[in-house]
């Protein structure tokens, strides 16, 4: 927009603030409760504070997290960055993952703070823009999506065989299947998949699964019902994840409730080897704007899980490189 002196810019200027995901020995993460008279007061939230002029983010968030809570971080790992608006002021929550520090963390400024286990987090009220963390800390770093299979048997072989490999979420593909007969495989599969979560893809041709009997919990959209208009409502508690190609498929599917999205193609693919994938620096870019974690798809394997962090996605998703391994 042109501005003039009868029209100034007036756009809010972005706070930028390091924050710190902080875990124990037995895998809880700290959390803090703001505190009277600061935004958003009595509110949980991740630990961190403002990113000052001239300095970089990881001196930043090592910086906060010294005096707020007296630990030394040693080492970190980007996790999420997410810009969001409140009505006041807007925000760039540049998030990262405290893989080593020294201390024993304690209270610096007056703040409670508390350990609290991953899957516990839901219970705890966090500012909006903390939503996506998290889902980004429940989240794993690979995600499985299934690839062929000959009988339910060997699909639940496979299925089973990850799980003990620590794969703890996989998205049921199967589009040679009819509606009725995917539906009928993916219960029986999630009732005899105990702690994996199951995610069932609503693809064109069974786009409906949010409106039978018994909604599944764990709901992926393609890009075609993204485009369709479809918003599903996944029983409670439920996950929604979608595929994306660009920033367009990236704003439906965060219009439609997703709380994650895969972005591919990255790396050409074995399934498609004639489409050219789209590189890291174009999942820079998505991942810069997208305001939920983001899985890198396409052509990659567990290898790739370094330079997707790096890029700010959540890790990689991948059919080949998952489904086919040590079988």
């Amino acid at each position: 927009m042109n501005t003039s002196p009868s029209m100034p810019n007036i756009a809010p200027k972005v706070i930028h603030v390091a924050v710190g995901v902080v875990r124990n020995a037995e895998g809880e993460v700290l959390i803090a409760k703001r505190q009277t008279g600061q935004h958003l007061a009595g509110f949980w939230e991740f630990p961190g504070g403002k990113v000052e002029q001239g300095e970089c983010v990881t001196t930043a968030l090592a910086r906060e997290l010294r005096e707020e809570l007296g630990i030394e971080v040693s080492e970190a790992q980007p996790l999420i960055t997410i810009p969001y608006d409140y009505p006041e002021k807007r925000v760039l929550l540049d998030v990262h993952e405290v893989t080593q520090y020294s201390g024993l963390p304690v209270s610096g400024e007056g703040q409670s703070i508390r350990w609290v286990a991953q899957s516990d987090l839901g219970d705890y009220t966090f500012p909006p823009a903390n939503a996506p963390i998290v889902t980004a800390v429940q989240l794993p770093a690979v995600f499985c999506i299934s690839g062929e299979f000959e009988s339910f048997a060997a699909l639940r072989n496979r299925c089973s065989s990850l799980q003990s490999q620590r794969i703890t979420h996989i998205q049921l593909r199967a589009p040679h299947l009819e509606p009725a007969e995917y539906l009928n495989v993916y219960r029986r599969l999630a009732g005899e998949l105990e702690g994996v979560s199951l995610f069932a893809n609503t693809d064109w041709r069974h786009p409906d699964v949010s409106h039978v009997e018994q909604t599944p919990r764990y709901i992926h959209m393609s890009g075609r019902v993204l485009r369709a208009g479809y918003k599903p409502k996944p029983a409670a508690g439920g996950i929604i994840s979608a595929a994306c190609h660009d920033v367009d498929e990236l704003k439906l599917a965060e219009n439609a409730g997703a709380h994650f999205v895969f972005f591919s193609p990255v790396k050409p693919t074995l399934s498609h080897p004639q489409t050219p994938g789209v590189g890291w620096e174009a999942l820079r870019d998505f991942c810069a704007v997208a305001t939920v974690p983001v899985y890198a798809l396409g052509g990659l394997s567990e290898l790739d899980i370094s330079q997707a962090r790096q890029c700010g996605a959540q890790g990689i998703a991948a059919i080949s490189a998952l489904w086919g391994r040590n079988q």
